[in-house]
This record gives C-alpha cells, sequence and structure tokens, in this order.
C-alpha cells in the first residue's frame, strides 16, 4: 500500500486506499484547493485514493493567452512529468464525481509518461 514516500502515480493499487493528506504538506497550493472545495467543512486528516484511466482527465484544456505562457505551461507540464518519472510524492487528482478540479497539468504529464492510472481523490468521498 503506498505510503510515506512512494509515489501514488508509479505504484497504482486495484483498491481504494486511504491516504494521509499531510503527506502533500509540501505543496500547500493542493492543501488550499482541497480545502476551497470543500466549502465550510474540515479538511479530513485522511483521503480515499482511487486509480481511473488518466485520459478522463485530459479532455480539460489548459489554455493560454500567448506564446509565452504556452511555452511555460509547457515547461511546467514537462517539469511535473519529470517529478512523477523521478517518484516524487506528487499529489493525485482532485475530481468532484467526473470533473476534475485540481490536477490538469498532473493529467497531462501522465499522458507524456504513458501512465494508464492517475490516483484520484473524489470530493465526494471527503
Amino acid at each position: 500500500m503506498p505510503h510515506g514516500g512512494l509515489s501514488l502515480w508509479l505504484h497504482p493499487q486495484r483498491h481504494t486506499v486511504a491516504v494521509r493528506l499531510k503527506r502533500f504538506a509540501h505543496y500547500p497550493h493542493y492543501l488550499e484547493s482541497l480545502k476551497e472545495h470543500l466549502y465550510a467543512r474540515p479538511l479530513p486528516e485522511r483521503a480515499a485514493v482511487s486509480w481511473r484511466p488518466y485520459d478522463a482527465f485530459t479532455q480539460y484544456l489548459i489554455e493560454a493567452d500567448d506564446e509565452d505562457q504556452a511555452q511555460e505551461i509547457e515547461s511546467f507540464i514537462d517539469d511535473v512529468a519529470d517529478m512523477i518519472r523521478r517518484g516524487e510524492d506528487v499529489p493525485p487528482l482532485v475530481v468532484d464525481g467526473a470533473e476534475i478540479v485540481d490536477g490538469r497539468h498532473r493529467a497531462f504529464a501522465a499522458e507524456r509518461l504513458g501512465l494508464e492510472l492517475a490516483p484520484v481523490i473524489d470530493l465526494a468521498s471527503l
């Protein structure tokens, strides 16, 4: 079962696992995004992570205002792909039903790496 430093992206499981959200404290934006989508509910200590085909989430386009921003986005996606490839503890995608609310860049990074599954936290499970 993934824990600590094992990458949820590189170690998919057949079943849902409970993951401590504090393990992503080094991604404060991620935890803030989760809190925003929970509205008035407190952030739980653990969240259920399941694995779904990543391609369900790459339908959400990342739009750029100009060529420079497009290059920045592409560079960022490459950086995220490198982090996943190295086995860093990159947070799972966050969805609300079928809609992605956090993690579009991670979904595109998974696509670049040829991964079949992405770790996902569904807000409905929190």
